[in-house]
């Protein structure tokens, strides 16, 4: 089992090894002409994973189009990378809705409090649990000593089902089995485990979704809106939808999940005027990102604006590009 903190503090060496000039983690994804010393550090996820595909996207983006310098960094993913934005060995990254309080706060796997700013929204995510369509398993109650792959310990799908289950007093009843998200589905394909947390961008399976599918068909546990409204009051940033057949064809009927959104995050040293680059190098050419593949498909502004959580300030910067597209709503914080 993976412990999170030993993950943490051996992607903080490898960080460091990278700035000395270490090939194995920094990965460069173009040059920039900004003297600026190093390039802008983005965590994005673990090699293969949606958020990982998605960061390069957009940090390519950036590279592209902002005058900036910008390289990506694979993680572990989103609890992770605001751990290590608030260590200061990231300087942006990909987080998702159900880290940002227990960053605020402090709480587990949190050694202190993480206050990064928001930039943008990119994205929504249904992680629902799903199990072989042969499984007698129907509801996620009936997952209670059984084993469960959900990624890596530091990532996003075990930090839902932390706050989901938790509050719906599963999480203590399941065996949790961690690791990359494809050892998760190769343990599914070995028949190593008895479900694992299917990874949906806007209702369509991922990539990694399908390839599985071809090996084993998947049946997802359905959750109502009142377990996700029990789960939500403890973590705000869980939220409730339902994917339908259309999306995605393994379903039978529309079934709902749990699901968060991905928040592009800048740690305090990213200015007002830096933020404001980043976010117009990536809205000014959305429609360019967009063709870049599916995963993408939410680069948005009105979604971008929608997605960010009130109660946690966005950085002025990104704040005043929404402004002038008539995006901004009034009830977000801005700091900066």
């Amino acid at each position: 089992m993976i412990n999170a903190s030993n993950s943490a503090r051996s992607r903080r060496e490898a960080l460091k090894l990278g700035a000395l000039g270490g090939a194995i983690v920094l990965l460069p994804i173009g040059a920039g002409t900004l003297a600026q010393g190093r390039p802008f550090r983005w965590g994005s996820g673990s090699l293969g994973s949606s958020g990982y595909v998605i960061i390069e996207a957009l940090a390519q983006a950036c590279n592209k189009h902002s005058g900036l310098r910008h390289s990506a960094v694979s993680t572990n993913g989103a609890p992770e990378n605001m751990a290590l934005m608030g260590e200061g060995e990231l300087d942006l990254g990909q987080t998702t809705s159900v880290d940002w309080l227990p960053a605020s706060r402090g709480e587990a796997p949190y050694r202190k409090p993480v206050k990064p700013t928001q930039l943008f929204a990119y994205a929504i995510w249904q992680n629902p649990i799903a199990v072989p369509e042969s499984s007698a398993i129907r509801t996620n109650a009936e997952l209670a000593g059984k084993r469960v792959s959900v990624g890596p310990a530091a990532g996003a799908g075990h930090a839902l089902y932390k706050s989901t289950f938790g509050a719906l007093g599963l999480y203590d009843k399941v065996n949790w089995v961690f690791g990359s998200w494809k050892e998760s589905y190769d343990a599914v394909k070995a028949r190593a485990v008895d479900g694992t947390a299917a990874i949906l961008v806007g209702g369509e399976p991922a990539a990694a979704i399908i390839e599985l599918e071809t090996s084993v068909k998947l049946r997802a546990l359905p959750i109502s809106k009142e377990e996700i409204a029990r789960a939500s009051a403890a973590n705000p940033g869980i939220g409730h939808s339902v994917v339908t057949p259309k999306e995605w064809p393994s379903l039978r009927d529309p079934t709902g999940m749990a699901t968060y959104s991905g928040i592009v995050g800048a740690r305090e040293s990213v200015t007002p005027e830096i933020a404001y680059k980043i976010t117009k190098a990536v809205f000014d050419n959305a429609e360019e990102i967009r063709r870049l593949g599916p995963m993408l498909k939410l680069i948005e502004l009105e979604f971008a604006v929608r997605n960010l959580m009130t109660g946690f300030p966005v950085n002025a910067g990104a704040a005043q590009y929404f402004k002038e597209k008539g995006m901004w709503r009034n009830e977000l914080t801005v700091v900066g």
